[in-house]
């Protein structure tokens, strides 16, 4: 049963107000205006660290993307070759150009065209891939994919049988695909032999892990081949093509006789050159003869090891839809999970805890209104007949405090943390989290790191990387464009801009470029340098990476100023809503935008009721990081009970009804966790409302 711990209870009837922590960094791209002429492939050549280049002389009236579209050279890669090089480019400038190479198809290689409802991870499991084969062989999937996109494949047969050739003269090994999770001493046992004799066979494995669909030569023991002749059993070489049933089928047996006397086969596909046992005394069926009048019978198809996973992956699909589909709550069962959040309890015990003076510790707010939330989401699965084994661990936002408590406290039973919020901790208690299998929720962090080698970890907040994808397929679908990025200098600020940048690049059609016009202004340059900055007529989109509080002020109370005489569309972070220092009606005259994963339409009755519910029991009104603690709860504890413990493999499936916000998970790679896609774009409209003008990714 939960209940709600009375000292917070206290804290929030005596605080009315509660801010957001998020922080979601918007940058962005340059373009080029100019007239389109006619642009003539310039003859002179140069070689260049190896590399050929056209040496193009600019013409009167030549544009960057005139020039890039007859050169068939994207206006990124043009840029990349000539970092001096600006979009307001001028007659006689010298501009270099990569001479374009045929790309020849690699023969093991082939192209699948991405069409509705495709994803790198459907892709990969269809053509029996890793996501991370997909990703390395297609630079920028990793950021999402879209419909008509040509993705490179590689073909697993091809090169499986081109080691394959090498061991048909050598019976004294056997190749092994690695297997997801599978490890050398694992492989090692399975086949009777050491991890040191398969490193011997394979050199190139010393010193570091064994990756994913790596073929591995694997000695065959003496000792094993006497032991099979010797004993009750006949002994099959598995020869090029050969599959499991086919082989059972040739000696009248079925699939499941061989499986009961080679169990190892349950676990992996059959290897080439592999010895499997044989009934003793089965004899393979003789084939009727042919006679020459006779029509030969038509041969029964052969299903290779690959296409058999494919098949085996896509059933299995079908089984996990099925049973998310059918799935119900079990009221028999209680599992045990964790919230790591920073309460700084100790900072509140020297104000008096809200009830002597009315004051509690500032960072202490966001995350009692998130467990509040979070409280109410156990409290509505209990009334489902559902309980938990809660336990409520204050990290008090120190590192240090909370990785001495991990040493010293046993969690090793718990079947899900919720937390930590900060990225220092969230390390600590992730490292424990992947030791003992626990699954972990990241609520805040928009750092990849905390997934890429967790595969129990999930991330509710969209990485930076996939915001800024989403945010230039936003600003794409505005057909006149005034770029002006306002910065106050910072380094961190121009990473972002940078990084942003090559998004926005890639995802504009060389048509489009000479509609755009992009200004980057340093703000404390000398003279009011926004005054020739904004266009009449044109939509003016500016863009701020800024989180310091006087810095922004300064510039949105300019741009008010600015937005009743042209179009101004502004772009920065959820975070300003924090800063009190900004008029309210600033942020709607400059139609001010954001990205955020989360989005509460207050005219939902289901939010009415949860409003309702929230001031009955905290006397209080909830705030954001509330609904974010009730969603987050209620889908991954809906989640863990439904499926139990190993609930990540249904996590893509799984469905619940949440408030403010939407969950879209995908694995982010073969070994690492889950990452939430989902993510919307906000704008306060000039109406003074705040309207969801994007949901992302489309459907």
């Amino acid at each position: 049963m939960c209940t709600f711990d009375t000292k917070f209870k206290k804290v929030m009837s005596a605080n009315k107000s509660v801010i957001i922590i998020a922080a979601v960094f918007v940058l962005f791209a340059q373009m080029a205006v100019g007239q389109d002429e006619t642009t003539k492939i310039a003859n002179n050549k140069v070689s260049l660290n190896g590399k050929e280049y056209y040496l193009h002389i600019v013409r009167k009236g030549e544009t960057l993307s005139a020039i890039s579209r007859a050169y068939e050279v994207p206006v990124d890669s043009i840029i990349a070759d000539n970092p001096q090089l600006t979009y307001q480019i001028h007659p006689d400038q010298y501009i270099k150009i990569r001479v374009k190479k045929e790309e020849k198809m690699p023969e093991n290689y082939s192209y699948h065209l991405v069409t509705k409802g495709d994803t790198p991870y459907n892709i990969a499991k269809r053509y029996g891939i890793s996501i991370d084969e997909l990703y390395k062989n297609n630079p920028g999937a990793e950021l999402g994919i879209k419909i008509g996109d040509r993705l490179k494949i590689k073909s697993i047969e091809k090169e499986e049988t081109a080691v394959a050739e090498e061991q048909q003269a050598d019976t004294t090994f056997i190749l092994h695909k690695v297997a997801k999770q599978e490890t050398l001493f694992g492989i090692a046992r399975q086949y009777q032999t050491t991890p040191a004799e398969i490193e011997k066979m394979n050199p190139e494995i010393v010193g570091r892990s064994i990756q994913v669909d790596e073929m591995l030569k694997v000695p065959i023991q003496k000792a094993v081949a006497e032991e099979v002749i010797e004993g009750d059993f006949d002994f099959h070489k598995v020869e090029k093509q050969e599959t499991l049933y086919g082989i059972a089928r040739s000696y009248g047996l079925k699939d499941k006789d061989l499986l009961k006397i080679n169990p190892s086969l349950k676990k992996r596909g059959l290897q080439e050159g592999e010895l499997i046992r044989i009934p003793k005394g089965a004899q393979k069926e003789n084939q009727p003869q042919v006679v020459e009048t006779q029509q030969p019978e038509p041969k029964e198809p052969v299903i290779t090891e690959a296409e058999r996973e494919r098949i085996e992956a896509y059933e299995a699909d079908n089984r996990k839809m099925h049973t998310v589909q059918n799935a119900q709550l079990d009221k028999s069962k209680t599992y045990k999970v964790a919230f790591f959040l920073p309460f700084y309890l100790n900072m509140n015990d020297t104000t008096g805890w809200g009830e002597h003076n009315g004051k509690i510790y500032a960072r202490s707010k966001s995350f009692i209104e998130f467990y509040a939330g979070a409280m109410l989401a156990l409290n509505e699965l209990r009334k489902q007949g559902v309980s938990f084994d809660v336990k409520v661990i204050d990290t008090k936002g120190d590192s240090v405090y909370i990785t001495n408590y991990m040493r010293t406290h046993d969690l090793s039973d718990y079947n899900m943390f919720i937390g930590p919020a900060l990225n220092s901790e969230l390390q600590v208690v992730g490292d424990y989290a992947w030791e003992h299998q626990i699954n972990i929720v990241s609520p805040l962090s928009v750092k990849s790191s905390f997934i890429d080698h967790n595969p129990y970890a999930f991330q509710v907040c969209p990485t930076l990387d996939i915001q800024m994808k989403y945010m230039a397929e936003f600003l794409n679908q505005i057909d006149t464009k005034n770029f002006i990025v306002i910065h106050n200098g910072d380094s961190q600020e121009q990473d972002f801009i940078s990084e942003f940048k090559r998004q926005l690049y890639a995802s504009i059609k060389n048509d489009n470029f000479d509609q755009v016009r992009y200004n980057e202004y340093y703000y404390y340059t000398s003279g009011d340098i926004l005054s020739s900055a904004f266009i009449k007529g044109k939509e003016n989109i500016v863009i701020i990476p800024s989180t310091d509080r006087a810095f922004v002020t300064d510039v949105i109370g300019k741009l008010n100023g600015y937005s009743y005489e042209y179009n101004v569309t502004l772009f920065g972070q959820p975070r300003w809503e924090r800063f009190e220092s900004i008029d309210i009606d600033n942020f709607h005259n400059t139609n001010t935008h954001y990205l955020s994963n989360s989005y509460i339409d207050y005219k939902k009755p289901e939010i009415i009721d949860f409003v309702r519910n929230y001031r009955n029991i905290m006397n209080v009104e909830p705030d954001r990081m509330a609904f974010q603690g009730y969603d987050i709860t209620l889908f991954f504890c809906s989640a863990l009970n439904k499926f139990g413990h190993d609930f990540r493999h249904y996590i893509m499936f799984h469905q619940a009804p949440l408030l403010q916000t939407e969950f879209n998970f995908v694995p982010y790679s073969d070994q690492g966790g889950y990452q939430n896609t989902s993510i919307y774009i906000l704008d306060y409209a000039k109406d003074y409302t705040i309207k969801k003008v994007g949901t992302y990714p489309e459907k």
